[in-house]
């Protein structure tokens, strides 16, 4: 299910849309998130980095929710302006909150329920599924093929394959279980240097490869969609490539498996978690950002925002959750999922399965990177598979 959209009021049977269909109370799992319905209760979930945004909307017992803020708005009975603590969060960054954009709505955190019942809605933090930590590479390898597996839908898989270790490791996998894949790479400003990369993984496991060239010159045309497809602030040209990649993508695919969020999980750039002057480099790089938000945004709200929170005694390992907790939910999940969705492609994303992010999260800084060399474990299990 790609979208959704679900209103509740008190005496009435929740009504529950999805793909441009209306649908009697039900349980749907969506990818990466859930919803559930039944004559008088309604929950939703996202998972650990809701990495599928959940908005909502409370007001005199009913409930509102959606998969998107503009769905989520066309409704007649509900406010369209923009709530100004929202954009302050939105550019700003600080962690633990995300109310939404939209005058009066929540965005739902990562691992987050909402309970809708009778009138009344409650939310709580779900707990991180935890396991014992191992830095076994062919476990590793193996919850990373089952995670990818469950993603394949019937027949073959299109690929995201940027040549890099991420996407390869997919392909490697997929090829391993006899799995016909159709790999589209993207060449953009950013990335030309990949593709001749990339065809060359492609051809040796098999895949049959489509080049998507994107220029400098229709990246201006595409911000405003990209902008409305995303929901969220951009920081550079490659959303409106990633927008342009998935629109070509769909007109040949429903879904297209990615290697989005293995840097993030598995600490592929040391230099960016480095802590300096007691905060990561990354915070740091954003700085200018959020001076300007400061002084554009009116000091009443100014004055409520907070700097992200860091204890420097967590060191690397406290650095990726910070990283995960701001630049990839507020940043970099909603160019990879929404600009996708926009076309009606969905990404899917194995390097984020529960099972896989558990294990992940477990492992010490020292199992994931060594000096500068990011990845360690992934390129350890996968050394002797390419």
């Amino acid at each position: 299910m790609k979208d959704f959209f679900l209103r509740c009021r008190p005496g009435e049977t929740p009504y529950f849309e999805a793909g441009g269909a209306s649908y009697c109370p039900q349980r749907r799992d969506i990818e990466h998130a859930l919803v559930s319905v039944t004559d008088n209760q309604v929950e939703l979930s996202t998972d650990a980095f809701a990495s599928r945004p959940i908005h909502v909307l409370a007001r005199d017992g009913s409930l509102w929710a959606a998969a998107t803020l503009r769905r989520l708005t066309r409704e007649p009975d509900l406010p369209r302006h923009l709530l100004p603590m929202g954009i302050a969060v939105a550019l700003c960054e600080p962690v633990g909150r995300r109310p939404s954009l939209c005058a009066g709505g929540l965005s739902l955190l990562p691992a987050t329920t909402l309970v809708w019942e009778g009138g009344k809605s409650r939310t709580s933090r779900q707990k991180r599924q935890s396991r014992p930590a191992t830095a076994d590479p062919e476990e590793f390898v193996e919850v990373l093929r089952r995670a990818a597996l469950k993603r394949v839908g019937q027949g073959h898989v299109a690929l995201a394959l940027s040549g890099g270790l991420d996407s390869v490791a997919l392909l490697a996998l997929l090829a391993q279980a006899d799995v016909p894949v159709r790999a589209y790479t993207l060449a953009d400003a950013a990335s030309h240097d990949e593709v001749a990369v990339a065809a060359a993984w492609a051809k040796r496991f098999g895949a049959t490869h489509r080049v998507v060239e994107v220029s400098e010159a229709e990246l201006p045309s595409l911000a405003e969609a990209t902008i409305r497809a995303c929901e969220c602030v951009i920081y550079n040209a490659r959303a409106m490539s990633k927008f342009a990649f998935h629109r070509e993508v769909a007109r040949h695919e429903t879904h297209l498996l990615s290697g989005f969020g293995a840097d993030d999980l598995l600490m592929g750039s040391p230099a960016s978690l480095a802590v300096e002057a007691a905060v990561p480099r990354f915070v740091r790089e954003r700085d200018d950002e959020r001076e300007l938000a400061r002084f554009l945004l009116k000091r009443e709200w100014s004055r409520r925002l907070r700097p992200p929170e860091f204890s420097v005694e967590c060191g690397a390992r406290g650095a990726r959750e910070l990283m995960l907790e701001t630049v990839l939910a507020q940043s970099g999940l909603p160019v990879e999922t929404l600009t996708g969705l926009a076309h009606g492609l969905e990404v899917r994303m194995p390097y984020l399965d529960a099972e896989f992010a558990a294990l992940a999260l477990a492992l010490q800084p020292e199992h994931l990177m060594r000096e500068n060399l990011g990845k360690i474990l992934l390129r350890q299990a996968m050394v002797k598979r390419l």
